[in-house]
C-alpha cells in the first residue's frame, strides 16, 4: 500500500480480505472510491510465484502472474504522479486490514511507459532504463526501487 494515508492516493496490490483473489487498486485524493481490478482465485497457499502489476497513463490495467496476463481492462484513470509518504510492503493503511500472511522476497519499482512484455520485467540488468525510443519525452522506464524482504 503506497501513500499518505487512508486513503490518500493510495496505490495498493494485496489479496482481498481473507480470500484467494488479488486485488490491484489506487485511490485518487481522499475519495474512497478506488479505480480496481479484482483478479479472483488467482492465490495458491504455499505456492511462490511473480507478479506484476501495470497501469498505463490513460488507466489500462494488466495483472500478470509468472509471465500470463491473467486480467485487463481500462479503468479510464490512473494514479496521480506525487510524492506518497509510505511505501508499506505487508500491510495497509487501513486499520481494518490484516496484515499479509506469507513471504514476499522481491519488491521493484518502475515509474514511466507500462512494460508490455513479461521477459523484460525478470530481466535482472534492468537496473536504469531511461531512454526514450519513441522520442515522446517520457522516459521509457525508470527503475525507481528495489527491495529485498
Amino acid at each position: 500500500d503506497f501513500g499518505s494515508g487512508c486513503p490518500v492516493d493510495n496505490i495498493a496490490i494485496g489479496n482481498q480480505a481473507d480470500a484467494n483473489s488479488l486485488v490491484f487498486e489506487f485511490f485518487t485524493g481522499t475519495n474512497e472510491i478506488s479505480s480496481r481490478i479484482l483478479v479472483p482465485s488467482c492465490i495458491t497457499l504455499g505456492v511462490t510465484n511473480k507478479w506484476l502489476c501495470t497501469v498505463t497513463a490513460k488507466g489500462y490495467v494488466k495483472v500478470w502472474r509468472d509471465g500470463t496476463i491473467l486480467a485487463e481492462r481500462n479503468l479510464g484513470s490512473s494514479p496521480r504522479l506525487l510524492h506518497r509518504d509510505k511505501l508499506l510492503v505487508g500491510r495497509s493503511w487501513w486499520s481494518t486490514s490484516v496484515p499479509f500472511h506469507g513471504e514476499i522476497f522481491e519488491v521493484k519499482v518502475w515509474q514511466g511507459k507500462a512494460m508490455t512484455n513479461w521477459d523484460d520485467v525478470v530481466k535482472e540488468d534492468l537496473a536504469v532504463e531511461t531512454n526514450d525510443a519513441d522520442g515522446d519525452d517520457v522516459p521509457d522506464r525508470h527503475f525507481l526501487m528495489k527491495v529485498f524482504l
